[in-house]
C-alpha cells in the first residue's frame, strides 16, 4: 500500500511537469519580449547588472542556459529562447510542487498523518494532484511570466519550493532527521533572495505548519503567537540580513579603506569573521544547552545568509564595467541603495503622507562614493519632512506623481479640493486595491477575462474586466454588465477572451470547504499563504491609480494556493459519490469531472500565450536601430523602446554601432559615465561636463535664468565652472545664465555637407534656435537635461543624432523643428522644417531593412505593450504618405509624378500588409489611407478597404443600438461618438471612388444611423 502511495505522489508530479512543459516550451517566445526581458537575457547573457535590487541568481543560472542555447543554435537568438526556457522549465516545476503540495494536503485533510492510504485512495489524491498542478499551471497570470525571461517565473519556482519543503516536513512523521526538508526550505528562501523576494512571505506559513505539528492543543493566542513569529522572521530577513548585513560591511569598509588604506572591498573580511564566529559560537552553545530550538534557527538563518550571498556577483560585475550596468553597485555604499530600490521611491504603509501634504522640511543624509583610493561624501539621500498631522494612518491615496493625482481626485474622491479623508482611503483601498487590482486579477485566473486591454477604472466596461462566459450570470453578478456575447466579431476574437464557466472557481470553493472541514489548522495554514502572497502584496505595495501596465503577475503564489484548492475538490467530490456508484466509478467520476477545470484553461489561454510564432519585440527594436545612420546616437524614453534594443544589440549584435541613451536614466551620474566609454562598436561620447563636475549630487539640479540667446558651448562651459549660487537653504555649484541658446551652423563644412540631401539645397540654416521652457515654479534643468543639452553641442557634427518617435515633446528643447524622419527615429539636421520626412533613407528602411515580428504574417495576440512601438511606426507611415502626396502634387515632370504615384501606393500597401485586419482591425484611423489613395488618383486600390469598412462601421453601430444608456455612459459612449462622427467622412471617401455599387452598399448599410442623402455621385 504505502509503494502505491509513493508511486502515485511521485507520479502526480511528473505528469504534471510533462505536460506543463511541452505547453510552455511550445508557446515560449524565440527571442527577447517586451518591457524588462530584454535587460534580463542580455544580463544574463553576458552577466550584466540589471535594474535594481538585482537579480544574480536569475542572472548567473539564465547565463547557463544562454551557453546552451549558444551551443546548440548558429542564430543568436537561440540565446533568447534558452534564457526563456529557464522560465518554462521553472514554472514548470513550480506547477510539480503543487501537485504534490496537494497530494500530501489531500492525504492528510483526508486520512490523518499516520494512516496509509490503499491504492484507490492514493488514485483519488493523484488526479486532486494532477488537477490542481494543472490549473496553477495553465493560470493565465502564471502562463504569461512562464513563456518569457523574466525574474518571477524563477521566483515562482522558489516559492512552491520553499511551501513544498514546509509541507513535506509537515506531513513526515515528527523525526529529528527528517528537519532536513524545513531547512531546505530556509535555503530556499535565502537563495531565492538572489532571484525576488516573492519566496520571504512564506515565512509565516512556515510559522503556522511549525506551530500545527508541534503543539497538541490549538488555541486562539497560540496561532497569533505563531503567525507573529513568522512575520518576525520576515522582518529580520528583510531588514537584518537583505539589508542590515551590507550596512554592517559598510562601516568595516569606511574604516579599513579610509582609516588603514586598505584596499576596496576590505570591510568583507571583518564582517565574514563576524558571522562565522556568530554561528559558530551560537551552534557551540545550542549544542551545549540542548537547545534544539536554538539550533535549528541558528542553521536556519545560516542558510539564508549563505543563499543571500549571490548578492555579491552584482558588485563584482559592477566592477568590470559591464555596457548594460545599473546604478554601477561596485563598491558597498552604491549597493545598499541598489538593494533598497532607492531610486523607485517609497511608498507609505501603515503611516505616512498622502498625495496631496506639502513637505515642511528636508531631511538630508551624506552619501559616501570611491573617489581614486577611499570614500568621500559624494552624494545626499533627500527625504521628505511632513507636519506630524499630515502623516495618517495606512495611507492608501499617497502617489505624488502628476499622472496619478488626477485619477485620485475625479474618480476616487469625485471632488477637486480637500483631502482625502479616512473613507475615501478606505473606499480606494477595497474597490480599487483589493477589488480591481487583486479581486480582478483572480478571476481573470478561475472564472473569465474580457479582453486584454488595459483597465483602469471599474466602472469603465470596455476594458481589462473578467466574465465567466455566462452571459446572464454575469448581468446579475456584476449589477447590470452589459451584454458581450453580443460584441462586435472583432472584439469576440481577441485571444485574450477567455471563458471558464466559473468551473475553476466552483471546483476551489468545494476544495476550500472541504479542506477546513476536515482540518481547521492545515486550512488555515494555506489560507495564510493565499492572502499574504495575494492581499499581502497588494496592501505592502499600495499601488497607485494608474499603473503602467497589468500587475497580476507578481500575485501568482496565490494563486497557486487556490489550484491546490481546486485538486482537493477531487477527495471532496470522491467522498459525496463513491457511496453511489462504488468506489473505482468514482476515482474516474471525479477525477475526470474536475480535470475539466484546467482542461478548460488550457484550451481558453492557449491564443493568448503562444508566442512561438512572435518575434514583435525583437523586430522593432531592430527597426528603431535600423532607422540610424552608422555610428549614430539615439534617444529613447520608455522601457519598451530601450531594453529590447539592448537585447537587439548584446544578444543578436544587431547594430553595436549605434549608442542608445535613454532618456529616463539618464538624471544621474552612473549613466552618464556609463556613455563615456566605449560600448561594443559605439565610441563613448564626447561631454563638455567631466565626471566630477556630475559626481554625486553635484548639478543634480540648476537654476536657469529667462534671458536673451546665447551659444550652447557657453551656456554648458558657463554651468560647467563654478558659480556658486543659493536657492533657499541650498548652495548650488552654478547656474545657466539663460533658458534660450542657439548653435552656429558652418554651411561649407563637411559634416554640414554629410547631413544633408539634395532636397535641402538652399534651405540649410546658418543657425539652429532651441529653448528650455521656463516653468515660474520651478526653473530649474536636471543632470541629465544638462547632459543631453551636452550630448547635442558636444558630438552633433561628429555623431548623427536621431530622437525616438516615442520621446515626448518635452525632452526635446524645441528642437523638433529640425528633426527629419528616416524610419523610426527623427535626424536632427541644420534644416528647419515641419514634420520633414527624408522620403527615400524612410522608403530604403521600410522597404529592405524593417521587419514585422510575425505579426504580419501570422494571427496572434498583440499585447498592450506594443502600443507606443505600433504608434511610432504608424506615425512613420502617415507622415511618409503625406510626404508622397505632397511631392506628387509639386512634381514638375510626369516621370517625378510617377515615382512618388508608385512611393505612396509602396508606402499603403505595405501598411496594409504590416497591419493585417486580422491583428489590427479596422476602424476609422485607417481612412487616411484611403484618402491617400484617392489623393494620389489610385481610386480602384481604395475599394476594398472601403468595402471592409463599411461593414465594420454596420457591425460597430448594430453592436452599440443594443446598449442601454447605463452601459453607453459606462465606456462606450466616446467610442460609439467616434464611429458616428466619421460616418460622413467615409460617405465622402465613397462618393470620390464614384462607385455606385459602392455608394448603394453605404446607403443601405449605413443610412439607417445618419442622415446619407447629401451624399451621392455627381453625374
Amino acid at each position: 500500500m504505502k509503494n502505491n502511495y509513493i508511486n502515485f505522489k511521485n507520479l502526480s508530479g511528473w505528469v504534471v511537469f510533462a505536460i506543463t512543459f511541452v505547453v510552455f516550451a511550445m508557446t515560449t517566445e524565440r527571442s527577447g519580449s517586451l518591457w524588462d526581458v530584454g535587460e534580463f537575457i542580455a544580463g544574463a547573457y553576458k552577466l550584466q547588472v540589471v535594474h535594481p535590487p538585482g537579480a544574480p541568481l536569475f542572472l548567473l543560472v539564465g547565463r547557463l542556459f544562454a551557453i546552451v542555447g549558444d551551443l546548440f543554435s548558429s542564430n543568436p537568438s537561440g540565446i533568447a529562447f534558452a534564457v526563456n526556457l529557464l522560465s518554462a522549465v521553472s514554472t514548470a516545476f513550480a506547477a510539480t510542487f503543487t501537485a504534490w503540495i496537494a497530494f500530501r494536503l489531500g492525504k492528510m485533510a483526508w486520512l490523518g498523518r499516520d494512516v496509509e492510504a490503499d491504492q484507490t485512495q492514493s488514485l483519488v489524491l493523484f488526479f486532486g494532484g494532477v488537477v490542481a498542478g494543472l490549473c496553477g499551471g495553465f493560470a493565465t497570470s502564471v502562463w504569461f511570466s512562464a513563456v518569457e525571461g523574466e525574474v518571477y517565473a524563477l521566483s515562482t519556482f522558489f516559492t512552491m519550493l520553499t511551501l513544498w519543503s514546509g509541507v513535506k516536513w509537515y506531513s513526515s512523521p515528527d523525526d529529528p532527521d527528517l528537519d532536513k526538508w524545513l531547512m531546505l526550505a530556509y535555503f530556499a528562501i535565502g537563495v531565492s533572495i538572489g532571484v525576488h523576494l516573492l519566496s520571504v512571505l512564506a515565512l509565516p506559513t512556515l510559522a503556522l505548519l511549525y506551530y500545527f505539528k508541534k503543539t497538541k492543543k490549538i488555541s486562539f493566542w497560540g496561532l497569533v503567537l505563531a503567525t507573529l513569529g513568522g512575520l518576525v522572521s520576515l522582518i529580520v530577513i528583510q531588514k537584518g540580513v537583505i539589508v542590515g548585513l551590507p550596512i554592517i560591511w559598510s562601516k568595516f569598509e569606511l574604516l579599513l579603506v579610509n582609516s588603514f588604506g586598505l584596499p576596496v572591498h576590505s570591510g568583507l573580511i571583518p564582517l565574514l569573521i563576524l558571522l562565522v564566529a556568530g554561528f559558530y559560537f551560537g551552534l557551540r552553545y545550542a549544542w551545549k544547552k540542548k537547545n534544539y530550538i536554538l539550533e535549528r534557527a541558528l542553521v536556519a538563518l545560516m542558510l539564508v545568509i549563505i543563499g543571500y550571498s549571490t548578492i555579491l556577483v552584482v558588485v563584482v560585475r559592477a566592477g568590470a564595467e559591464p555596457p548594460i550596468n545599473m546604478n554601477d553597485p561596485d563598491n558597498v555604499f552604491s549597493l545598499i541603495p541598489y538593494i533598497n530600490r532607492e531610486q523607485y521611491g517609497e511608498r507609505p504603509i501603515l503611516k505616512g503622507p498622502q498625495f496631496d501634504a506639502k513637505p515642511v522640511d528636508m531631511k538630508v543624509e551624506d552619501r559616501y562614493g570611491f573617489v581614486g583610493d577611499k570614500y568621500e561624501i559624494t552624494s545626499q539621500k533627500l527625504s521628505y519632512v511632513y507636519n506630524d498631522k499630515d502623516n495618517v494612518l495606512f495611507p492608501r491615496m499617497s502617489s505624488s506623481q502628476p499622472k496619478d493625482i488626477p485619477y485620485y481626485r475625479n474618480y476616487w474622491m469625485k471632488r477637486k479640493n480637500g483631502s482625502p479623508t479616512s473613507a475615501d482611503n478606505f473606499n480606494f483601498l477595497v474597490r480599487y486595491q483589493l477589488g480591481w487590482m487583486y479581486g480582478r486579477y483572480f478571476m481573470w485566473n478561475f472564472v473569465g477575462r474580457l479582453n486584454g486591454t488595459q483597465g483602469y477604472l471599474p466602472w469603465d466596461w470596455t476594458d481589462g474586466h473578467w466574465v465567466s462566459g455566462i452571459p446572464f450570470l454575469d448581468k446579475v453578478v456584476k449589477l447590470g454588465y452589459y451584454d458581450y456575447s453580443k460584441d462586435p466579431m472583432t472584439v469576440k476574437q481577441d485571444e485574450n477572451r477567455n471563458y471558464y464557466f466559473y468551473l475553476p472557481f466552483i471546483f476551489g470553493l468545494i476544495g476550500l470547504f472541504w479542506q477546513m472541514k476536515k482540518n481547521k489548522g492545515e486550512f488555515l495554514t494555506l489560507l495564510s499563504f493565499f492572502i499574504i502572497t495575494g492581499i499581502g502584496i497588494i496592501v505592502y505595495s499600495n499601488q497607485p491609480p494608474a499603473e503602467p501596465r497589468e500587475r497580476d503577475y507578481v500575485l501568482v503564489g496565490s494563486l497557486f494556493a487556490f489550484a491546490i484548492w481546486i485538486g482537493l475538490a477531487v477527495p471532496a467530490i470522491y467522498e459525496i459519490i463513491k457511496s453511489k456508484i462504488g468506489d473505482k466509478g468514482g476515482v474516474f467520476l471525479s477525477g475526470g469531472f474536475v480535470l475539466v477545470a484546467p482542461l478548460v484553461m488550457l484550451i481558453n489561454n492557449f491564443d493568448d500565450h503562444d508566442r512561438s510564432k512572435l518575434h514583435g519585440a525583437r523586430d522593432y527594436a531592430t527597426n528603431f536601430l535600423e532607422s540610424c545612420a552608422p555610428n549614430a546616437i539615439i534617444f529613447t524614453y520608455g522601457d519598451n523602446d530601450t531594453y529590447p534594443l539592448w537585447y537587439a544589440q548584446e544578444v543578436e549584435g544587431l547594430r553595436p554601432d549605434v549608442r542608445v541613451v535613454n532618456l529616463s536614466l539618464i538624471p544621474v551620474d552612473w549613466y552618464i559615465n556609463g556613455l563615456r566609454r566605449k560600448v561594443n562598436e559605439s565610441e563613448a561620447i564626447k561631454f563638455t561636463f567631466d565626471r566630477d563636475d556630475f559626481r554625486g549630487s553635484k548639478r543634480n539640479n540648476l537654476p536657469y535664468k529667462e534671458d536673451s540667446p546665447r551659444p550652447l558651448d557657453q551656456i554648458l562651459n558657463f554651468a560647467a565652472e563654478d558659480h556658486p549660487t543659493s536657492t533657499g537653504n541650498r548652495q548650488l555649484e552654478s547656474y545657466l545664465p539663460t533658458n534660450k541658446f542657439y548653435i552656429n551652423v558652418d554651411t561649407a563644412s563637411q559634416a554640414i555637407k554629410n547631413m544633408i540631401t539634395p532636397s535641402d539645397k538652399g534651405q540649410v540654416v546658418t543657425r539652429i534656435s532651441g529653448e528650455i521652457p521656463f516653468k515660474q515654479e520651478y526653473p530649474y534643468l536636471n543632470k541629465g537635461q544638462m547632459a543631453v543639452l551636452d550630448i547635442i553641442s558636444s558630438n552633433w557634427q561628429e555623431r548623427p543624432i536621431y530622437w525616438a518617435i516615442t520621446a515626448p515633446k518635452e525632452q526635446l528643447y524645441g528642437l523638433d523643428k529640425y528633426f527629419r524622419i528616416e524610419g523610426l527615429g527623427s535626424r536632427f539636421v541644420p534644416v528647419q522644417g515641419n514634420n520633414m520626412v527624408n522620403l527615400d533613407q524612410v522608403y530604403e528602411n521600410v522597404m529592405t531593412k524593417f521587419k514585422w515580428g510575425g505579426l504580419d504574417k501570422y494571427d496572434q495576440n498583440v499585447a498592450p505593450g506594443f502600443r507606443g512601438t505600433v504608434y511610432a511606426m504608424q506615425t512613420m507611415f502617415r507622415l511618409s504618405v503625406n510626404e508622397c502626396i505632397k511631392n506628387y502634387r509639386q512634381a514638375s515632370s510626369e516621370e517625378e509624378k510617377l515615382k512618388y504615384q508608385n512611393m505612396g501606393v509602396d508606402f499603403i500597401n505595405k501598411f496594409f500588409e504590416v497591419f493585417p485586419d486580422y491583428n489590427f482591425p479596422y476602424d476609422p484611423s485607417i481612412m487616411i489611407y484611403v484618402n491617400s489613395l484617392l489623393d494620389l488618383d489610385k481610386t480602384e486600390l481604395a475599394l476594398e478597404p472601403l468595402n471592409k469598412l463599411i461593414d465594420r462601421y454596420d457591425e460597430q453601430l448594430s453592436f452599440y443600438s443594443t446598449l442601454s444608456n447605463s452601459a453607453l455612459n459606462a465606456g462606450f459612449e466616446g467610442q460609439k461618438e467616434r464611429w458616428e462622427t466619421t460616418i460622413p467622412s467615409l460617405a465622402n471617401f465613397v462618393v470620390r471612388t464614384k462607385d455606385p455599387d459602392l455608394l448603394e452598399k453605404l446607403h443601405s448599410r449605413l443610412g439607417s444611423y445618419t442622415d446619407l442623402s447629401g451624399f451621392q455621385i455627381n453625374e
